[in-house]
């Protein structure tokens, strides 16, 4: 796979995280109960979106290096595994927001119960 593409799978996977980063903050805001647990994996959310992002930065200074290109081969394996658990994470949240509003129908919808699935998780082929 060329850098490029792995470069843009990984910007891919971080966009996911961030969408589920903005799931997180509408579940937060819908439920003001929710467990410490919740607002912990919150946060790994964020971590993992930044830390992808530097990772698209790096792919895109060592692009240019055949040597460092060989060295990139399981990338797009982790990516996959990183796509899996956020379209999982996801969808464990999308379940609590529409818990949460159907506790208290008062409250606007939120983003997520808006979002087509499938512009929440891309999917593509790493």
């Amino acid at each position: 796979m060329n850098p490029l593409s792995i470069t843009a799978s990984v910007i891919t996977v971080a966009s996911l995280a961030a969408s589920t980063g903005r799931a997180f903050s509408d579940l937060r805001a819908l439920c003001k109960t929710l467990p410490g647990r919740l607002h912990a994996l919150s946060n790994e959310v964020t971590d993992i979106e930044l830390i992808l992002y530097q990772v698209a930065s790096v792919l895109e200074k060592r692009a240019s290096d055949p040597v460092l290109q060989d060295q990139q081969a399981d990338i797009p394996q982790l990516l996959k595994q990183a796509q899996a658990k956020l379209d999982q994470l996801r969808a464990i949240v999308r379940r609590l927001t529409e818990i949460c509003e159907h506790q208290n129908p008062s409250l606007p919808s939120s983003r997520l119960a808006q979002e087509p699935a499938e512009t929440a998780s891309p999917s593509r082929e790493y």
